[in-house]
Parts: structure tokens; sequence; C-alpha cells
């Protein structure tokens, strides 16, 4: 019953999406197309909320007469994992993603306040029609098996985990918000006005997306850290890159509107940026689900639907492409400005940016190419990506430091050096130290130096920049605290998101710096050190626990003669999927992380004992990666509810 009414609304869904791209091209809707639009709108909605929610009643009872269902589940699975492995598939997934487009869809017909309303609407439901024809067409979560199997064969045991149950929505709802950048663009091309009014309307729009987009990519990571059993945050994954290059893009997007908000400046690189992140985000699917790629984060190899998606992309990036070269000349931009100006520094920051994206993309697709033309395969990996990626993120830091406190139109470098003399004298200071102390570590000289210095850089920039702001030395503290009260949320904004970036970057580097790692064989009663932790192999236990067999092993973890922790790293076989992982187990504390992965594969040692495979890593700073993702996403929230009040100030008046 559920499967057969999910069938019936996602039929619902397309003929929605098709009527309000429809309604304002027919004259005969003429006057009502924008109430034909909004109650579409509201149908699309309603349709796909109940065909999701038909999905995930498919999997809670184990209707295995579903594909999707038999494919993904099974009768023993515990219930959090039936429930979140309905996204946790190619089907469900774009079921997901089209329900979270067309949600975005529905909340801006009923609040947008744009005036191309009606044109914004109708390349919405173009692309609502083209992502629910995709899952009706190629991707169809409600797929019959007859005869109806008895049991499932399973989800991936990698995806049982809580990151990847939060981790694609998170995802989706960064992609799904960017459809609005891009129908945005098109609308304003359409009727040649890009302006301050439109930057305004659009931002909001953007920075929910890209918080929820933020959050997304340091979920996925913090998953792969715990469940992969490498001991890392990234990996290169032609799939990490996928979400890494239009959280880039959108970087820019959003810098850039603050500039056409504030100086009607760059109405055309705007308008492109609006409709490159939600293209490359597209491209970042395609690559997932065409089957080009080899990753545990893709979900689909079937060359038919990479097709379809790749067609779908074509079709949406082609047209507004061609609107940009018809119209884009047509745009009318401010006044002049210099280079040495804080539009000047967002504009080489946005270069910055999409060289970053650039070099990600082509390091992720010249594999692909190259096996293609000539039938040789090669892999990119991080050594490519390092160097490349480290000096532009370098000039970024270096960047980020002075950009935000130029003046607009003008700024005068001298006057501007002296200013911040101070902010660069403290990371003058901690970079002698950092230099010093990592020399001596390493035995020579790295990039972690630099690296630390630019980093502390930043992060004093901003510290002397709220100081100067509230007359921190000049006055008492009591009105100091008034004037912080006072300073708007759009500041804060830009400080929680660049402090958030200047800690992902001191994290980054000194867990490069100081990371250690060993990989040896171990039996009961063993002891190793590493890092000056002492960790001795216990026991090992073998034994049932839900789904799956597990090979536990207790490992104690001291230092100086004091036990820390008790590991219970686990080596498991899932029965149903006759698969084998291994699942870390990690003693965390403020600074350190200490990570132990224990291998699947017994050995008998020359004694006749019984012994594993053990890996344990020494991760410091780790914690800081995922809090600076979490300061830069509220940095993001900052500044929408900033939008949100000032939206709430002006129908007041």
């Amino acid at each position: 019953m559920a499967a057969n009414l999910g069938e019936i609304v996602l039929i619902f869904a397309l003929l929605s999406s098709f009527l309000q791209f429809y309604a304002p091209l027919n004259k005969s809707f003429s006057g009502r197309s924008l109430i034909l639009q909004k109650f579409s709108a509201k149908i699309l909605l309603i349709s796909l909320l109940t065909a999701f929610s038909c999905l995930i009643y498919s999997y809670i009872i184990s209707d295995f007469s579903l594909a999707n269902v038999y494919r993904n589940s099974h009768s023993f699975k515990p219930l959090l994992y039936k429930i979140t492995g309905s996204w946790g598939n190619h089907e469900g997934s774009m079921l997901l993603f089209a329900l979270i487009i067309c949600g975005y869809n529905f909340f801006y017909s009923e609040l947008g306040r744009s005036e191309e309303k009606k044109i914004i609407l109708c390349v919405q439901g173009a692309i609502c029609f083209g992502i629910v024809s995709y899952v009706v067409f190629t991707s169809n979560p409600f797929e019959r098996l007859f005869p109806v199997p008895e049991t499932g064969l399973g989800l991936n045991p990698l995806l049982q985990d809580i990151g990847l149950a939060m981790h694609p929505p998170m995802l989706y709802l960064g992609y799904g918000g960017f459809s609005l950048a891009f129908s945005f663009s098109v609308a304003g091309l359409w009727v040649k006005k890009i302006d301050k009014n439109w930057a305004r309307d659009l931002r909001p729009w953007v920075l929910i997306s890209w918080s929820f987009l933020t959050m997304g990519i340091g979920l996925g990571s913090w998953w792969a850290y715990r469940e992969l059993g490498w001991g890392g945050f990234w990996f290169w994954d032609p799939v990490e890159n996928s979400s890494l290059m239009p959280w880039l893009v959108a970087t820019s997007l959003l810098h850039s509107l603050v500039v056409l908000e504030k100086r009607q400046e760059f109405p055309a690189w705007a308008s492109f940026l609006a409709i490159l992140t939600f293209c490359v985000g597209l491209v970042g699917f395609f690559l997932v689900r065409s089957g080009v790629l080899t990753s545990v984060h893709s979900f689909a190899s079937d060359p038919y639907r990479g097709i379809f998606m790749l067609i779908l992309l074509a079709i949406l990036f082609g047209f507004a492409l061609t609107l940009y070269s018809l119209r884009a000349s047509s745009l009318k931009a401010g006044g002049n400005f210099a280079f040495v100006s804080r539009e000047g520094g967002i504009l080489l920051n946005n270069v910055l940016l999409l060289t970053l994206c650039g070099t990600i993309l082509l390091g992720t697709l010249y594999p692909i190419f190259l096996e293609v033309l000539v039938g040789e395969r090669v892999s990119v990996g991080k050594p490519y990506f390092n160097v490349i990626f480290t000096p532009v993120a370098f000039l970024l830091l270096f960047l980020g430091a002075i950009g935000p406190y130029l003046k607009w139109k003008k700024d005068d470098l001298a006057k501007l050096s002296k200013k911040r003399a101070i902010p660069l004298l403290i990371p003058l200071l901690f970079f002698i130290a950092a230099f010093a102390g990592i020399w001596w570590a390493k035995g020579g000289f790295t990039l972690y130096a630099p690296a630390l210095g630019l980093a502390f850089w930043l992060l004093t920039a901003i510290i002397a920049d709220i100081s100067d702001r509230i007359k921190l030395f000049s006055t008492s503290i009591k009105k100091s605290i008034n004037k912080l009260k006072d300073l708007p949320l759009s500041y804060y904004a830009m400080v929680f998101a660049h402090i958030g970036v200047a800690l992902l970057a001191i994290s980054i580097t000194l867990l490069s710096a100081f990371e250690e790692d060993k990989e040896l064989l171990m039996k009961a009663g063993e002891k190793t050190e590493l890092a000056g932790y002492e960790i001795t192999f216990l026991e090992s236990k073998l034994g049932q626990k839900e789904d799956y067999l597990a090979r536990t092993g207790k490992f104690s973890v001291s230092r100086n003669g004091k036990e820390l922790a008790i590991l219970l790293p686990e080596s498991r076989i899932y029965i149903v999927q006759g698969s084998s992982t291994t699942e870390a187990d990690i003693y965390y504390t403020p600074i350190t992380d200490i990570y132990i992965v224990i291998g699947d594969k017994a050995y008998e040692t020359r004694e006749g004992k019984e012994g594993f495979s053990v890996r344990i890593y020494v991760r410091p700073f780790m914690n800081l990666v995922w809090l600076s993702c979490l300061i830069i996403a509220a940095g993001g929230f900052i500044a929408l509810t900033e939008n949100i009040k000032n939206r709430g100030k002006k129908k007041k008046k």
C-alpha cells in the first residue's frame, strides 16, 4: 500500500513541477500565474513528503517487495539504521535531494519578495521537473521485486553510523538551496537587472545553504575519521572533493553579494558565480552517481543514470551560460575602485577560491579523462593537492587578515600597515617560536611554521580589530562591553567565520606537524609506546552484537604509569552482507586523540598464541578541526539571523 501511494504521489510531483514551470509561459494563465505557481509548489512539496514518508515506512516494516529496501536493509537491522538507510543509497538519496530542493522552492514561493518572483519560480519549476524526472525514470525507489525475498541484503556496514545518518541531509540542504542562486541569476539576466536589491534578496538563501553545506562537509569528515580506520580527516577522495568545490564557489558568491549590495559592483561576476555554484554541485552529483568514480562514498554505477544527469546539467548550464553571454554586458556596475580597496581584496579572494576549485576539479577529472583517452589508469592524491593547495591557502590566510579591514573604493597601504603593526608583530613572535620548535622537532625546515604564522596573523588581526572597535585600551571596561553589544550581527558573522578558518588552519598545521602512527602485530599482554603514551593489549573477545559478529580488542592507554582509558576497537563481520569492517575506538582529550584499530585476521605467533594486526594513531588537535567547522557554519547562521531581523523591521515600517 505504501509503495503504491509513493509511486502515485511521485507522478503528482512531476505534474506539479511542470505546472509551476509552465504557468507563467502560458498567456491564458496571465494574472493568476503566480497563484498557480504557489499552489504547484505546495502540492509538489506535499507529494514528495508523502513519497519519502512511504519509503521510510517501507524500510521500517522491512517491505522486501521493494528492490530498494531489499538491497539496503534486512530484518535484523536496528531501527535507526532502517530509517537512515532510506537515504543511504542512490535512489533514496535522490528522493531526499528532490524533496529538499522542492522544500526550498516552497519556502521561497511563500517568503520570497523579489520583483522577478514569477521568473524565479518558473526556473525553479524547471529544475524540480528535471530532478523529479531523474528520480521517476532512472532512480525510482519504489521499483518492485517478484517473487518477494524473505530478507534483504542489508546496508553497507560503513554507512551504519550516526555520522552518515546526518551527513547526506546536511549536504543536500546545502546543494538544494543553491538552486535558488541559479534561478535568481537566470531571472536577473532575463530582465537585465542584477543590483543591490537582487543581492539582498538572494543572500539569505545562499547563507543558509552555505552554512548547511559547511556542516555537511564537517560531518562527512568526522564520519570518515571514525569509520574508515585511517585516522585522518581528509583523504582528497573524489567524492569528498565534489562537496568541497561548490563550497569554495559559494564562499566566493557570498563575498561578491556583499560588494554588490554595498557598492553595486560585480553584478555580472555575482551572476556568473550564482550559476556556477549550483552547476558545480550538479557536477559533483554526476561524478558520484555516474559510475565514473570508485569511492566508498559513491552511490551508483549505472552509466544510464550518469547520462541523464549529464544531459540535465548540459541543458541547465548551457541555457544559463548562453543567457549570460547575451545579457552580462548590459548589467550596470558601480563606480571605479582602486586595487587596494575592499572591493579589490574581495575580487582577489574570489580568484584564489576559484583557483582552488579549478585545481580540485582538474585533479578529480584528470584520471577519468586519461583512462578514456589512452586507457591508462593513474591516481591523483595527496601530493598533487598539497603542492597546489598549500600556496593558495597561504595567500588566502594572508588576505583574510587584511581584506575585511580595507576601506571601500580606495585605501592607503602605508596607513593600513601602521594600523596593523601589532597584529603583524604578535604572529611574528608565534612564527619565530613555531619555526624554531618545528625545525627542532622535524630536524629541518618545513612549511608548517609559515602556515602557523599566517593562521595566527589572521586570528590576531580579528582580535585586534575587535579591540579597536570597542576602544578596549582607551576607555572603561563597561563602555567597551556596551560597544561590543552595539556591533552589528553582520560583523559578528564575519568574525566567527574568519576565526573558524584561522582555527582550522592552526589545527591542520599542528596536526600535520605532530601526528604519529604505528602499525604492528600484537598479542595479548604485549605493550608498545607512541608519543609518550603506553598502549597495552589486554585481551580479545569474540561475540555477537545486533546484526554482526565482533572480535573486540581490549587496550589500556597509560601515561607516566597512570591509566587514562580502556579502548575497545572491533573487527566486525556482518552476517547478512557477508562483509567485514573495522571499528576504531578513540580516546578523546581536549588536545589529543588516541586512536586504535584492530585487524580482522588472526595469526599464530612462534609461541602459538593468537595475535592481531594493530594500528595506533596519535592525533593532536583533531577536535579543533571539528570545532572550527562548527564555528565557520555559525558565522553563516549569525548573518542569516541579522537578515531575518532586518526583514522583520522593514515589515513593521
